[in-house]
C-alpha cells in the first residue's frame, strides 16, 4: 500500500505514475487526506505523513526517502522524465540528500494551496 498526500501536486503525480507504471503487484495507492483513519493508526505507530509519503508491503513500513526507493526501484519504466527520477531516487543515498528538498517543495505547494502540511490537521473539510 502506498499512502500519499492528494493535496501535493507532487505526491499526486508521483502517486498516479506509480499506478501506471507499477511492477508491484496489487499495488493499492491511498489518499491519506481521505483515509484519516489509516493516518491516525499510522501516526500512533510514529508514522506522520507530514514527513513524507508511506509503503506497506509485507508487514514493514517504509517512510520518507525510504518509500520511494522501494516503490522505484520495483517499477517498470520507460520514460525519458522517470528514467531520470528513477536514477535518482533508488539509490539511499542520493533519496536521502534530494527528498527534503521535495518535501520542501510539498510544503511550498501546499502553502499556496491554504493546506495544512499535517493532513490530520485540516479542518476545513
Amino acid at each position: 500500500m502506498f499512502i500519499y498526500d492528494g493535496e501535493c501536486p507532487f505526491c499526486k503525480n508521483f502517486a498516479m505514475l506509480s499506478k501506471l507504471r507499477s511492477g508491484i503487484k496489487n499495488l493499492k495507492i491511498l489518499d491519506g487526506r481521505n483515509h484519516l483513519d489509516v493516518l491516525y493508526n499510522l501516526t500512533d505507530r510514529g508514522f506522520s505523513l507530514e514527513n513524507g509519503a508511506i509503503v506497506i508491503s509485507d508487514n514493514k513500513i517504509y517512510h520518507g526517502s525510504s518509500a520511494i526507493v522501494f516503490l522505484v526501484s520495483r517499477m517498470k519504466y520507460n520514460e525519458n522524465n522517470f528514467t531520470i527520477l528513477s536514477q535518482i531516487m533508488s539509490n539511499h543515498w542520493r533519496s536521502r540528500i534530494i527528498y527534503p528538498l521535495l518535501l520542501i517543495a510539498r510544503r511550498i505547494a501546499l502553502l499556496l494551496k491554504n493546506k495544512p502540511v499535517n493532513p490530520l490537521l485540516d479542518i476545513s473539510d
